[in-house]
C-alpha cells in the first residue's frame, strides 16, 4: 500500500531543487522508484508537457506528492494543473499551495468538482479552510477554477478577507456552484481589489 510509503518530509524533498531527467513522466516514475511508491495511471501530462492533469480519481497522499515533485523540477515544462472529480483532503491542499510556492508563475490551476475528505477525527474544515492556501495570495497563479466545488455563499463570505489580500488571482471561476446574489455581492465588494475576477 503507498500509505506505508508516504513522501515524510515533502517540503524537504521538494526543495532539493532536483533537475528534471527530460520529461514529467521520467520524474515521476523516478520518484515513485525512489520511495517504492506504486504508481497511479490517472496521473497523466498533457501531449504539449505543460499539463499535469489528474482526472476521476482518489489520489493518494504518496503519488499526489510525487507529482507535485516531479513538476517542481528544475526545467519542469509544467505551467498549469487541471484536478477534475477528485476527492483530496486539506493535506493534498496544503502540499499543493507549498508546490506552487515553489514553482514560482503558474498559468493556470482548475480544480473542478473536487470533494472534500474530511478528517476521521476532530472537528471537520469548512470550505473556506479548506481552500484558504489555493486563495490566499502566498502562490502566484492568475488563473484559478474552483468550478463545482460545492463553495456555497458562505464560504465566499468567509474568504472575503483571504480574497481582498490576494494581488496574484486575476480570473477566478466558481461556476458551477452554490452560490446565490448574497454570495455574488460579497465577491463584488472585493473587485476594485484584484486585477479581474470573472
Amino acid at each position: 500500500s503507498n500509505e506505508d510509503t508516504l513522501i515524510g518530509d515533502f517540503n524537504a524533498e521538494l526543495h532539493k531543487d532536483a533537475t528534471s531527467a527530460g520529461s514529467f513522466e521520467e520524474d515521476y516514475a523516478s520518484i515513485c522508484s525512489s520511495f517504492n511508491i506504486v504508481p497511479c495511471p490517472f496521473i497523466k501530462i498533457s501531449a504539449n508537457k505543460a499539463t499535469c492533469k489528474i482526472i476521476n480519481c482518489v489520489v493518494d497522499l504518496s503519488n499526489w506528492r510525487a507529482m507535485l515533485i516531479a513538476a517542481s523540477t528544475v526545467n519542469s515544462e509544467v505551467k498549469d494543473f487541471v484536478f477534475v472529480n477528485c476527492a483530496l483532503t486539506k493535506q493534498h491542499i496544503d502540499d499543493l499551495s507549498i508546490a506552487l510556492e515553489k514553482l514560482g508563475i503558474i498559468h493556470a490551476l482548475r480544480m473542478e468538482y473536487i470533494t472534500i475528505i474530511q478528517p476521521t477525527e476532530g472537528d471537520s474544515i469548512s470550505e473556506a479552510e479548506f481552500w484558504k492556501p489555493i486563495l490566499n495570495g502566498h502562490i502566484n497563479v492568475p488563473y484559478v477554477a474552483l468550478k463545482g466545488c460545492g463553495i456555497n455563499d458562505q464560504c465566499v463570505k468567509d474568504s472575503i478577507p483571504v480574497l481582498s489580500e490576494n494581488l496574484t488571482i486575476q480570473a477566478l471561476n466558481l461556476s458551477d456552484n452554490a452560490l446565490t446574489d448574497s454570495g455574488a455581492g460579497a465577491l463584488f465588494s472585493i473587485v476594485p481589489l484584484i486585477s479581474v475576477m470573472r
